[in-house]
């Protein structure tokens, strides 16, 4: 993935996991696997995380949660990663 759209999938996901202030921490792990051909980064933080419920629809345009959200930060970043045949998967948090 060029730099560029590293930049820009990196800054639409935080922006997409600010809701649950404050955050403690943040965690960015990158996996190279030569062998599939594959990098995998792993974006984690040790805030409230994503409600069951609202999990389905994380990754939908507008989508949020916060108060005054775009609901655009996952959705470009998902946007981003099928631009260049990547993956994304989540998990809920709590």
């Amino acid at each position: 993935m060029p730099i560029g759209s590293q930049k820009r999938c990196l800054t639409s996901t935080s922006t997409a996991c600010k809701p649950c202030q404050p955050a403690v921490g943040w965690q960015v792990r990158a996996y190279d696997d030569p062998a599939r051909g594959e990098i995998q980064i792993v974006i984690s933080d040790t805030g409230c995380g994503i409600a069951t419920e609202n999990l389905a629809r994380a990754l939908d345009p507008y989508f949020t949660t916060k108060p005054e959200g775009s609901g655009l930060g996952l959705a470009m970043a998902q946007k981003i990663i099928d631009e260049h045949e990547g993956k994304m998967a989540m998990r809920a948090g709590r």
